[in-house]
């Protein structure tokens, strides 16, 4: 794909872009048409397995009732690795549960405490592709504006 933007050529109003076959975008729409694009180039095997950990560790199955305090539900991951590795230890082995009140639980199960940090891997892998996807698209996307349209960022300068 050819990526030029047609700023020079007098063709488009000011502060219109083209991008491949699109014309006369707004630079608004012209920064959601790369998103699109990077997101769909960007996915891959990795990728996918930062998703499924994230729903795999979503607590949405019911359980049996829990003491009070207690998150309801548990994940399909805690299920499986409970079925798959039904070992029992003699040590309490640390474990993170909630997502936006964080606490440490403590299992002596071996299943549980892998279905417990399914999610927790996840997210590491979730941040990196939100971050690079984003400098993706504010890379080419400031390589295609005027000056006047690029995207700053403040932390580290301009850039594009």
């Amino acid at each position: 794909m050819n990526y030029k933007s047609l700023i020079d050529d007098g063709e488009l109003p000011f502060n219109r872009y083209s991008y491949g076959n699109l014309h006369d975008l707004t630079k608004e729409e012209l920064h959601l048409c790369i998103l699109v694009e990077v997101i769909c180039t960007h996915f891959d095997a990795a990728n996918v397995i930062g998703v499924f950990g994230m729903v795999l560790g979503a607590p949405m199955l019911s359980t049996r009732t829990k003491p009070g305090g207690a998150i309801a539900g548990t994940s399909l991951a805690s299920e499986i690795c409970r079925e798959l590795l039904d070992v029992r230890v003699h040590r309490r082995l640390p474990t993170l549960v909630g997502f936006f009140s964080i606490r440490v639980r403590y299992v002596t199960h071996i299943g549980a405490f892998v279905g417990r940090w399914v999610p927790w891997i996840a997210v590491p892998i979730m941040a990196y592709d939100l971050v690079a996807i984003e400098m993706k698209v504010i890379l080419r996307y400031n390589a295609l504006v005027r000056q006047e349209d690029r995207i700053n960022d403040a932390t580290v300068g301009t850039l594009g």
